[in-house]
């Protein structure tokens, strides 16, 4: 089934932050995890443009942030851009997101993120002998030296031996 994308606003509830969705909306938070943006960018199950309250995304957005689905590096970058920006509304959300995500598309035939196998289980974002997104590498941040994204776009960074890989080759590949 094809998903679409709201952008929500967040409000407060008797159980913390919540999206405002409609009352039977499932889906899950593409980014935008922190109440101090103002809003959030969710994919759902349900078609809701004519729903009170929601805010459809952009067809040009939807069709970066489906792109993007064949490049995670991408979106988590465009994550990490977003969640650092101050509150704003949707409209001013969906557009700093469309040009954020388009040019970290566009970058990417210039970037030498690889996918590596992670020689650990780490619960909720990797297992052991999965593929992860590699996007950086840094030795001297010891215990820390590589940077990786899970599935859910966001950025992790764990020491080398953590992954299957020779870290000199991968010194030569962020050098």
């Amino acid at each position: 089934m094809p998903r679409a994308y709201v952008i929500a606003v967040w409000v407060h509830s008797a159980d913390g932050y919540r999206p405002a969705l409609p009352a039977g909306i499932g889906g899950y938070n593409v980014l935008g995890g922190f109440p101090d943006t103002g809003v959030a960018l969710w994919s759902v199950s349900d078609p809701v443009a004519t729903r009170e309250g929601v805010t459809q995304v952009p067809r040009s957005l939807v069709t970066l942030l489906d792109a993007a689905r064949g490049y995670p590096p991408a979106m988590a970058s465009a994550v990490r851009h977003m969640d650092r920006q101050g509150p704003s509304t949707p409209d001013e959300f969906a557009a700093e997101m469309e040009q954020v995500l388009r040019q970290r598309l566009e970058q990417q035939r210039d970037r030498r993120h690889c996918l590596i196998e992670s020689a650990v289980t780490e619960v909720g974002h990797r297992d052991t002998g999965e593929f992860v997104w590699v996007v950086g590498y840094r030795p001297a941040n010891v215990g820390r030296e590589v940077s990786w994204m899970a599935g859910d776009f966001q950025s992790y960074d764990d020491n080398v031996q953590s992954f299957v890989v020779d870290p000199d080759w991968l010194a030569g590949r962020f050098a």
